[in-house]
């Protein structure tokens, strides 16, 4: 079996196929909102693989498919991770319909609420292990609490993770098991030098080989049968 993968963009459309009728047309109008959902925050291409799923299954897709989320947000949204029936946002925004969020967002199906007090700087990526959120980006303080470009909210309180990134932003995430995987622009992790992507283990960073010359934009984890490969 292959994939797919369209580019996206404004003058973007899928190629179309045959008809179905009106109940399977409506199934895959929610199984595109499921994609989009689980893959974005994965991938960072969600909406081309959501028009992938469509259009394998013979569908056409429309703007009638597309359902707003309250009053949306006020500035660009750049990252997306579900758990459970919440959807968390992150990016450039500090509102989310009528709420102060702070560049973080969580979504339960009904309203938009802030992730405690937000945090002081743009969200580049999100990541979700268990019932903790793992966010990246720009920011160095959640409240009085020093991240340096890298946190976790476990549901009710902010956590730093080790002293964080020396550097200009984390920009990727990705998780395998019990370990965090985290890409962008930095020089160092921890007490450690780190070129642009590291290893969290729950306790203390590590260098993924001799890292990388310049910036990680996103990661991936593939399994495979005697280990995993980490894609960046």
């Amino acid at each position: 079996m292959s994939a797919r993968v369209f580019p996206s963009g404004s003058n973007f459309r899928p190629p179309l196929k045959k008809a179905v009728s009106k109940d399977s047309a409506h199934r895959l109008r929610q199984l595109r909102v499921q994609s989009l959902w689980a893959s974005a925050h994965v991938f960072g291409i969600g909406a081309a693989l959501m028009m992938a799923v469509g259009t394998a299954a013979g569908a056409t897709f429309t703007d009638d498919n597309w359902t707003s989320l309250g009053s949306g947000l006020n500035n660009t949204v750049q990252a997306l991770a579900v758990s459970g029936g919440d959807l968390y946002a992150g990016g450039k925004f500090t509102m989310a319909g009528s709420s102060t969020v702070n560049y973080v967002a969580k979504w339960n199906g009904t309203t938009w609420s802030a992730l405690g007090s937000g945090v002081n700087g743009y969200v580049r990526a999100l990541a979700v292990s268990g019932t903790n959120l793992y966010v990246g980006g720009d920011f160095t303080m959640a409240g009085v609490t020093t991240l340096n470009h890298i946190a976790r909210w476990n549901g009710s309180t902010w956590s730093a993770l080790g002293t964080g990134m020396t550097g200009y932003y984390v920009s990727a995430l990705a998780v395998s098991g019990t370990s965090l995987y985290a890409g962008g622009s930095f020089s160092q992790a921890g007490f450690g030098t780190a070129h642009n992507v590291a290893q969290w283990n729950g306790s203390i960073w590590s260098p993924v080989g001799t890292g990388v010359n310049d910036t990680v934009y996103s990661l991936a984890v593939s399994g495979i049968i005697w280990g995993r490969t980490l894609v960046i």
